[in-house]
Formats: structure tokens, sequence, C-alpha cells
């Protein structure tokens, strides 16, 4: 039990610690055949946790976001996919010099793009009052992320020039941008979910939680991705990007489904 009283969810966590586990370690391996298996199995622990999570008293996410109805999933699934879009920045340098020959200094801030995209978008934002322009964010939000990544997948290329690499840090931000885009208001729609106040603090509590998941989780998936690539760097980017793009446009429907539920019922 933690100091505040409330029980530690532990087999909830531990499913999630062996799929993450499962996924990365698959991500490491040769065999092709040993890596799918691996993924399978990764795959399999997501949906122990899920069901767990549904009728377990001690969950890591709150009651609310099982409850048939809630736009409370949605809006969590939707910062999960905006969160797994970050992962790249991770990969985003080594590509930078294997692809352009940056010099480490550069490519570190290549691989920072994104993050000074979604960072200046979230100022302007978080302006945004009129409940029909909070809507149109959070649903343009992972359409742009989805259309950075699956752009700056095509842009990958060998022996990358100047004016490519001053292309691909405009997409990367411009990716970004969809994530700064969107995550204020769906924070704020977090909180509004439920007219219960003690809901309510545990659905915000809870989106620190979903970002952790979703980061771990992309990160292994990631790890899978370049890894198909390899030893191509130039496959790996694609495959990265490409990969992390097809899972950003599921966020598209993910938002939508966010903003469908009334405020009252949500």
């Amino acid at each position: 039990m933690c100091a505040g009283g409330e029980p530690v969810p532990a087999t909830s966590l531990a499913l999630l610690t062996l799929a993450t586990i499962a996924i990365s370690v698959a991500g490491i391996l040769g065999n092709r055949t040993h890596m799918l298996i691996l993924i399978a199995v990764g795959v399999v622990f997501v949906v122990l946790f899920l069901a767990w999570e549904r009728r377990s008293p001690r969950r890591v996410l709150p009651r609310s976001t099982y409850r048939r109805g809630s736009s409370l999933k949605w809006i969590y699934l939707t910062i999960a996919v905006l969160a797994s879009g970050t992962v790249s920045e991770a990969f985003t340098p080594l590509f930078g010099q294997r692809l352009a020959g940056l010099a480490p200094f550069a490519a570190g801030f290549l691989g920072a793009m994104m993050s000074v995209g979604w960072s200046v978008t979230m100022i302007f934002s978080s302006d945004i009052s009129r409940p029909r322009a909070k809507t149109a964010a959070m649903l343009t939000g992972p359409l742009v992320l989805a259309a950075g990544l699956l752009l700056t997948a095509a842009l990958w290329r060998d022996d990358a020039g100047l004016a490519v690499v001053i292309l691909w840090a405009g997409v990367l931000a411009a990716a970004g941008a969809g994530i700064g885009l969107a995550f204020p208001h769906l924070m704020v729609a977090a909180m509004q979910s439920t007219d219960d106040a003690q809901e309510g603090a545990k659905a915000a509590a809870g989106l620190n939680t979903v970002e952790l998941i979703a980061m771990a989780v992309g990160s292994a998936v990631a790890g899978v991705l370049v890894n198909l690539g390899a030893p191509s760097t130039l496959a790996s980017a694609r495959l990265l990007f490409l990969g992390l793009g097809v899972i950003a446009t599921v966020g598209v429907f993910t938002a939508y489904r966010a903003t469908r539920e009334p405020a009252g019922r949500r």
C-alpha cells in the first residue's frame, strides 16, 4: 500500500511491465520468427492488463475509463497516440548523423525539432477558448502529427544536403505542432470527463500514467521497427516514421470519438 493509503495495483503494473519487456526484447532479436512471437506475447499481456483493469478494484487508470459511454478511454487513447509519436526523437539524431553526415551537436538539434514544434504550438493553443475551436484542435492535432511523420518517412535519403536537412527539421517541427495543438484541450477534456469531482481528479492524475505507458510501449515498438530495417539506416528511418505515422492516424479516429460524447456525459 502506498503512502496515501491507496493500494498499489501490483498485478496491473506487472502485466504492463511484462508487455514492455516482451516488445523491447523483440526489438533486439535478429530472428524474425522469434521477434514476431515476442511481439504477440507482448500484445497478449496488454490484453490481459485491460481485462484485469476492468474488473479489479486496484487499477492503474480510473474506473470511469472502462465505463460504457465514457469519453475518457478515447481521450486517453488519443494522448497515448500523441505521446508515442515523440519516441522518434531518440533515433532522429542518429539518422541525421548517418544520412546527412551531421555533427553530433547539429544532429541533436535536429532531434529536438519535434519538441520545439509542440512547445511553441502549445503556448498558442492553450489560448483557444471557443468550444468549437477546442474540438477542432483536438481533431486536427493527430492528423497533423500523422502527416508530419509520414512525410518525414518519405523525405529520408542518403547523402542528404543542407536543403534536405532544413526540410527534415521543418517537417519534424510541424509534426510536433500537432501534439501541441491537441494536448492542452485533451488534458482539460479528461478532467471534465465526469461530473464526479473525485473521479475527475483521478482522471487528471491518470494523464501522466498514460503518457508513461505510451512512451514505454512506443519505445519498444520503435526498437522493433528500427531493427526490421537494419542494417540499412535509411530503411530503419523510413520504417520507424512510417510505423509511427500509421499509429498516429489511429489518433484521428480516437480524437473523433473523444469529442462525440456531450460534456455532461463525460
